[in-house]
């Protein structure tokens, strides 16, 4: 079995996209609510 690592660069971004897009927000969102949340900081 060859791997091409031609196909595995060009196919990169089509996994970056939605992993910045969607799940860092998505983490961010849920640490920002979680420290806002949190009473010991006010």
């Amino acid at each position: 079995m060859i791997i091409n690592f031609d196909m595995i660069i060009g196919s990169l971004p089509s996994f970056l996209v939605p992993l910045v897009g969607l799940f860092f927000p998505a983490i961010t969102m849920l640490f920002l609510f979680f420290y806002i949340q949190n009473d010991e900081i006010l």
